[in-house]
């Protein structure tokens, strides 16, 4: 029995309930072409079950839609609304909303990088740091989701553009309108670093999403439970690694 491929359900990403036709947006976006595709889902394997799987995808992949903004902002589900922000990337999201460059700041400092046996040394690290502010009337403009987000329209939305120290891939990392107020590139990056109030931090060691921060005496023993943004100072100062 030939399965009608058209008419079942997708998992993407371990979710489900994609229909065909938005599977194959999401795929269209995601690889670009379908030789990218093909070879991305049939990785090491040379079996031929699902030849007819493939047969399907390629002859619906021309016709197929891209993923727009106004559907991820539009999708109900949120798990499918997740997978749609996605597969279209921050890149082309940010590209979309048009965002305003606020401040660029370079810095060069030395970083320490370690070996597989742990031994380190010292490098040059430069790092370039852009303060965008984008307009909240842009966010859901021409999506049914307009009016139901009206109290954002008034507000500006800010985020700081920076690239991974060790991949060279670029990011853009959401910060609030108070981490932006002084329209200062680094001192909204240091506010996504958060230390514990009530202690002495001499350094701070990053790897990817985890702060290891390395502390002197305890100032005020009883308020461990408290934390608190880093400043520009602290971060020009206190990071000794980053990777």
């Amino acid at each position: 029995m030939t399965l009608d491929y058209t008419k079942l359900e997708f998992n993407i990403n371990r979710t489900g309930g994609f229909t065909f036709p938005l599977a194959m947006s999401i795929w269209k976006t995601q690889y670009k072409t379908f030789d990218n595709f093909e070879r991305t889902l049939r990785g090491n394997y040379d079996g031929t079950e699902f030849n007819d799987y493939f047969d399907v995808v390629r002859a619906a992949w021309d016709d197929a839609a891209v993923l727009t903004v106004e559907q991820a902002f539009t999708t109900k589900n949120i798990e499918h609304r997740r997978v749609i922000f996605n597969a279209i990337g921050v890149e082309n999201l940010m590209a979309s909303l048009k965002p305003t460059l606020v401040d660029r700041q370079t810095i060069t400092r030395d970083n320490l990088v370690f070996d597989k046996d742990g031994k380190s040394r010292t490098e040059t690290l430069v790092d370039t740091y852009e303060l965008y502010q984008i307009d909240g009337e842009r966010l859901f403009e021409g999506t049914e989701a307009a009016e139901r987000w009206r109290f954002q329209r008034d507000r500006n939305i800010y985020a700081v553009k920076c690239k991974d120290a060790s991949t060279d891939r670029e990011y853009w990392i959401y910060v609030t309108d108070e981490a932006a107020r002084g329209k200062d590139a680094l001192e909204a990056i240091a506010w996504t670093y958060m230390l514990k109030s009530g202690t002495k931090t001499n350094e701070v060691y990053r790897q990817g999403e985890v702060i290891i921060a390395k502390h002197g005496n305890t100032e005020e023993p009883n308020h461990w439970g408290r934390v608190y943004h880093m400043n520009k100072e602290e971060y020009l100062t206190k990071i000794k690694a980053q990777s």
